[in-house]
């Protein structure tokens, strides 16, 4: 990962021009130069009628990292556009425009280009911040880093300025935990791939040769068991609105290390079910599908759903006993025979059996 902390502040917008042969650019400066970062500088150019006759068209400046100079490698980017009208009278055209860059230092190279998208007349390069020689900071992106035994990590520090000396001392509190096996740069920040050995914690530490440093905790995890394969107690269910079902996971082999399994409707209009206990619930009409899978290792399964509009007590086919309850929760029946149910009041009830739960409306 390239780290480009760069935010470019709009402060104010002049028009340009320009149409190949027709106009060029000259004068082209900007003040102040070098620039702080947030630091409002202008840009000062003039454009000229290289014809006999009138010129009405639009030009765009255009900036980037410098190819030479920058660090950052940050693409073409639009800066502003302007509409140019001159006349064999008027030949000259004078432009201002203000602007403000917030980089953590960096050379930005400034140029115009036609409608047609030729690049017209001179180029700038412009310095913000002070681009010094001298290590001023080295930071980490993350406030901590981590590794698998027997597995390849990565982790990179970025040096500001940019333009100071970019060599990087890698230090592990515990050696004996970790194998460096690569230095590489990613971008324009100093790198390293290492290998986790055994578990433990220790710190890294990536140290600059004028002393500035940082340092990070540091985990090396033991290789987990991985999941092979999981099976769910139920693989198909269809019910009505407001029924509930129970998903159990069975994991192969038995002795996966610390097993993660996770539950997510792919419609949860339809069922909703909790992330990580299984329990389903059918919230509206319509068919999807309960994804499961379990970490580490990655084996997934998956549950078909169908439910249909809360069913009318007559249209049930009762043939078990259940728990009857009210739609405040309170328990009317214990284990009720189906004529039992079938005699019940016009309302709403919950009937619980022993693996399922349904709503009906009487």
């Amino acid at each position: 990962m390239t780290m480009k902390k760069v935010l470019l502040i709009l402060s104010f917008l002049c028009v340009l021009t320009g149409a190949g042969a027709q106009i060029s650019v000259k004068d082209f400066y900007a003040t102040p130069n070098p620039a702080m970062s947030g630091e409002n500088f202008t840009f000062h150019f003039t454009v000229v009628n290289d014809t006999d006759g009138d010129v009405n068209t639009t030009i765009y400046l255009r900036g980037m990292s410098d190819p030479e100079k920058g660090f950052y490698e940050l693409e073409e980017f639009k800066v502003a556009y302007a509409d140019v009208h001159l006349t064999p009278e008027k030949r000259t055209q004078e432009f201002t425009y203000s602007y403000s860059i917030l980089t953590e230092d960096e050379y930005f190279r400034f140029f115009f280009r036609n409608k047609q998208g030729e690049i017209i007349g001179p180029d700038l390069t412009v310095q913000i911040g002070n681009c010094g020689n001298e290590v001023e900071r080295v930071e980490f992106t993350y406030l901590n880093s981590y590794v698998l035994v027997d597995s390849i990590g990565a982790d990179f520090v970025a040096i500001y300025p940019a333009s100071a000396p970019r060599d990087v001392e890698w230090i592990f509190g515990d050696p004996s935990l970790v194998e460096i096996v690569e230095y590489y740069m990613d971008g324009p920040c100093p790198a390293i791939a290492y290998k986790g050995l055994v578990p433990g914690e220790t710190t890294l530490t990536a140290r600059t040769p004028n002393g500035m440093e940082a340092t990070i905790p540091f985990v090396v995890y033991k290789n987990r068991k991985p999941a092979e394969s999981i099976t769910l107690n139920i693989t198909e269910f269809a019910g009505d609105v407001g029924d509930t079902f129970q998903l159990e996971a069975t994991i192969e082999p038995d002795d996966v290390d610390d097993p993660l399994v996770f539950f997510v409707s792919r419609d949860e209009k339809v069922a909703k079910v909790g992330l990580e206990d299984g329990m389903v619930e059918l919230v509206g009409p319509g068919s999807t599908e309960i994804v499961v899978w379990v970490t580490p290792g990655g084996a997934q399964t998956s549950c078909q759903v169908m439910a249909e509009p809360a069913s009318d007590l007559k249209e049930l086919a009762l043939k078990e006993f259940a728990d009857v309850y009210g739609i405040d929760g309170a328990l009317l029946l214990h284990q009720a025979d189906p004529e039992r149910i079938a005699a019940l009041p016009e309302g709403c009830y919950i009937l619980r059996y022993s693996d399922r739960t349904r709503k009906i409306i009487r």
